[in-house]
């Protein structure tokens, strides 16, 4: 009783007490040696092999794609083993991104910045590897939260700084500063512009002061940071 196919590099002669097999499947396979004599006498035994199904090659979906910023991207792998067939191993899969973001165990890519990047899952000393590129999409995206240069203000100013990245390219966008609720009036440098990444502020009283950056693109559409 075998699993599939078998193939014996000798059989039905002397030489055949020690012979080899190729198998074609997985699985447990019993075999029935026979051996007469001259005179037609004959005995019988039986032994079982086992072949244990060994992943052989990995492939990866997509191999290469396109995804914006803080979407998801979900990667699959195929498994197949040394006969071809497809195996489940899923618990055995170690996904990893070189950069943009995170990837789940499940091979689930989110990235938050953008950039060429490489995912790769690895199975069994196996490796397989897919191309991103994650693009800004049509929302004007904050990369580096506003800061305030320095802070706490020992003095009357400070630099205000700001990033952030756009479909259309950095240089098409506005950045427009301003405080939520001052205690006393603040005044800007450079505003209203994309120089204005880059501004000071001029604070004309003590306290505690929140400030807010509009980062708007030629199409109208903003990102807030504070």
């Amino acid at each position: 009783q075998v699993s599939g196919m078998v193939n014996f590099s000798k059989n039905a002669s002397n030489a055949a007490k020690s012979t080899g097999v190729t198998f074609d499947a997985a699985g447990a396979h019993v075999f029935q040696v026979v051996v007469s004599d001259q005179l037609g006498l004959k005995a019988t035994a039986e032994v079982t092999a086992t072949v244990v199904a060994t992943p052989t090659m990995l492939s990866i979906a997509p191999l290469t794609t396109t995804v914006e910023v803080d979407a998801d991207k979900q990667f699959v792998i195929t498994v197949k083993d040394q006969f071809g067939e497809e195996m489940d191993v899923a618990d055995g899969v170690t996904w990893s991104a070189t950069g943009g973001g995170p990837i789940s165990m499940s091979g689930k890519y989110t990235p938050a910045s953008v950039g060429n990047f490489e995912v790769k899952a690895e199975v069994a000393g196996l490796t397989a590897t897919a191309q991103v590129q994650v693009i800004a999409g049509p929302v004007p995206r904050i990369t580096q939260a506003p800061r305030c240069d320095p802070s706490p203000v020992s003095g009357e100013r400070c630099v205000l700084s700001v990033k952030a990245t756009d479909d259309e390219g950095e240089e098409n966008l506005t950045y427009t500063w301003s405080a939520v609720s001052p205690p006393a009036a603040v005044r800007f440098g450079v505003n209203g512009s994309n120089e204005a990444k880059t501004s000071e502020a001029t604070f004309t009283a003590l306290g505690s002061y929140t400030m807010r950056v509009d980062v708007t693109d030629d199409r109208g559409l903003s990102a807030t940071g504070f």
